[in-house]
């Protein structure tokens, strides 16, 4: 079974200025975690873009602390992620909005570590300049600049993979406790509690989802088939430091990427240098 993992910026990364491949356009944007009182509002959908900018600028103003104005300049929402308008006296951006809208919903679906869905991002557009001419607006000019900004803004916000984890329910008899114990431990599992009756005790922990491919047999053979347990998605956490690269380079290569770390190097010379 293949484990769906999340890309998730733990800070705010570096502002960038890219240019179309033609020359003729620009974009300037930043990228950082957005909070996770927003995440919140998306999940449960009491944001969404069909509302009212007012009126969903009032609920992010009010619930997630937003400044007003911001919030009424949102472009679009997408899974957990948010594309916002920083820009001012910009002309002709509706021409290629429909471009950049486009590579950023690419984008959240699948991050430059290793094209795993983005979590949690808030893109804001701060500038851009667009040619008047729509024959130098063409949809390749638009994305290799619009895709080159998202890419390295978010690899210098500290990014990360996330993994699932699930909620372990065990019960199991009082003197397997200590197996069933060892086996959650022995997956990278975590005890919450220990629960005691007469003759059982319900052990509840998380675990990862990678973990759990086998574990049914571990602990039916620690406890000679006797105890009963059930999972429940919990939600996702980081990746412990000293398997990031591992499970990185794993992914990079199932997907038959470059077997690397990713790095600026693909894109920079997007970078837009004022001569």
């Amino acid at each position: 079974p293949i484990i769906v993992y999340r890309e998730k910026m733990t800070e705010r990364g570096d502002e960038f200025h890219t240019k179309s491949p033609n020359g003729h356009n620009r974009i300037r944007m930043i990228l950082e975690p957005l909070d996770e009182k927003t995440v919140e509002l998306i999940k449960k959908k009491k944001i969404t873009m069909d509302q009212h900018p007012r009126d969903r600028g009032a609920i992010l103003r009010d619930e997630a602390g937003w400044d007003a104005k911001v919030a009424r300049k949102i472009l679009d929402i997408y899974e957990s992620c948010m594309l916002v308008d920083a820009m001012s006296g910009v002309q002709r951006f509706d021409r290629i909005f429909s471009y950049l809208q486009t590579v950023f919903r690419e984008f959240v679906d699948s991050g430059p570590i290793a094209r795993e869905p983005v979590m949690g991002v808030k893109v804001t557009l701060t500038d851009a300049t667009i040619h008047n001419d729509p024959a130098h607006t063409g949809y390749n000019e638009v994305t290799t600049m619009v895709s080159a900004g998202l890419n390295m803004g978010f690899l210098t916000g500290k990014p990360g993979l996330y993994e699932p984890v699930l909620n372990a329910d065990i019960k199991t008899p009082t003197d397997t406790q200590g197996q069933v114990i060892k086996v959650l431990s022995g997956h990278r599992g975590q005890i919450v509690t220990i629960e005691g009756e007469e003759e059982s005790v319900t052990v509840k922990g998380t675990l990862p989802t990678a973990e759990t491919i086998g574990i049914a047999d571990e602990f039916r053979s620690a406890t000679a088939g006797r105890c009963f347990f059930g999972y429940q998605f919990r939600g996702f956490e980081s990746l412990p430091s000293a398997l990031q690269e591992e499970i990185v380079l794993e992914i990079r290569k199932r997907k038959g990427m470059p077997e690397e770390m990713p790095n600026l190097g693909s894109w920079n010379r997007w970078i837009y240098k004022r001569t």
